[in-house]
């Protein structure tokens, strides 16, 4: 095993950067899970997917750290042939941690569209998704596991035996991965689009699922790291990439799987600037706040319900944390559900203070001067329809 000094700078590169994103995505699994949990007091299939499938991505980056101690990046005449069987029995373990985890993480969107969107086409295209993931990933294993014959043929060549093209193998993964990630971006396109909100509303939200196309792009990158790798005269030299692309591609996915449910601490530190918030951008802050739903069904064409969990808070200038889901309508053909979002907040204000009956708007206020200990409480409802 080589000294940390003696490791290849490509090798050293690729695990320690692999390290920094797995801990980044650490960061982002942590705020989602403990944001739906005191959201929601429960966590979702979404949920125990995710943590899967970064339950797989920790032992994959043991896997570069220990390809690198045993000379990945390094000319192959150098190494002893106890170092490099060492290092490709753990280049085995990561093919088979990667797919596993790759496929655990694209679940966990998917499981997140089925939470979502209830509308049947959405519905029957998110469920033909996962069964196709799950058979590629399945296949992916299985291949990965037993790409040899016996399968310690794959890190002892000597051995009679036969193995997989890993070419092929390879370049049909990958080719996988890119079309999934395309169908996972493009499944909730329609349905977004048929939202009644405004236009920047509604493109913040289809940018929002569109982050998941990222890892199209990162699998494309890895596609061209392991082709260097494949048409190397010397293939231990270049696998540094295609491990580090591999261990991105993976945090990634895992990433953006956490993003909807970041919403709530999102709002929390860029009010103005979500998406999701509420059309007239106000935050809506006040000494004390409660928050109600109430759902409404509209009849004005296509569209996907906008759902927000009920939650109260008593703390002072501070929302109620709150997660926003979208749903397809389902109980009425062609029309649109929509959720009316009640604000209620109390502040201190004069007792002479009066409101003019509520026509839909907020109405100005009518002031009697009244001295400061005679204050009292008046009530603000506000009534945001999405």
């Amino acid at each position: 095993m080589l000294s940390r000094a003696e490791i290849a700078p490509g090798a050293l590169h690729a695990a320690i950067t692999s390290t920094a994103v797995t801990v980044l995505s650490f960061v982002f699994l942590s705020l989602k899970v403990s944001t739906r949990a005191k959201v929601q007091n429960r966590l979702g299939w979404d949920d125990g997917l995710a943590i899967t499938a970064y339950v797989f991505t920790v032992p994959l980056v043991v896997t570069i750290w220990k390809q690198a101690q045993n000379g990945m990046g390094l000319h192959s005449s150098t190494l002893s042939p106890e170092m490099l069987m060492t290092q490709n029995i753990w280049f085995w373990a990561s093919i088979w941690l990667y797919v596993s985890a790759i496929g655990f993480a694209k679940l966990s969107v998917l499981t997140q569209y089925l939470r979502i969107f209830v509308g049947k086409k959405t519905k029957i295209a998110t469920w033909a998704m996962i069964v196709i993931v799950i058979v590629y990933t399945i296949q992916g294993d299985l291949v990965g596991v037993f790409s040899c014959t016996p399968v310690n043929k794959f890190w002892n060549r000597p051995l009679p035996g036969t193995c997989v093209n890993a070419a092929v193998y390879y370049y049909i993964t990958i080719a996988m991965n890119i079309l999934t990630d395309i169908a996972v971006v493009v499944i909730p396109v329609p349905a977004l689009m048929k939202l009644n909100i405004p236009t920047n509303q509604k493109y913040g939200l289809v940018f929002a699922f569109a982050l998941g196309g990222f890892g199209c792009i990162i699998s494309i990158v890895r596609l061209h790291a392991i082709k260097v790798s494949l048409t190397s005269p010397d293939p231990n030299l270049a696998n540094s990439q295609p491990s580090l692309w591999s261990v991105v591609e993976v945090q990634v996915c895992i990433i953006c799987a956490c993003l909807p449910s970041l919403r709530p601490i999102l709002v929390r530190i860029f009010p103005y600037a979500s998406s999701f918030g509420s059309s007239n951008g106000r935050s809506g802050i006040g000494k004390r706040s409660q928050h109600h739903t109430t759902n409404r069904n509209w009849a004005q064409g296509n569209g996907i319900n906008r759902l927000t969990s009920n939650s109260g808070s008593r703390h002072d200038s501070e929302q109620a944390l709150h997660e926003i889901e979208l749903s397809d309508t389902k109980s009425i053909k062609g029309g649109i559900q929509v959720v009316s979002t009640s604000e209620v907040r109390s502040e201190r204000a004069p007792s002479g203070v009066s409101r003019s009956p509520s026509t839909g708007s907020r109405e100005g206020l009518a002031r009697s001067p009244v001295p400061p200990d005679q204050w009292g409480y008046t009530v603000d409802v506000e009534v945001n329809h999405k």
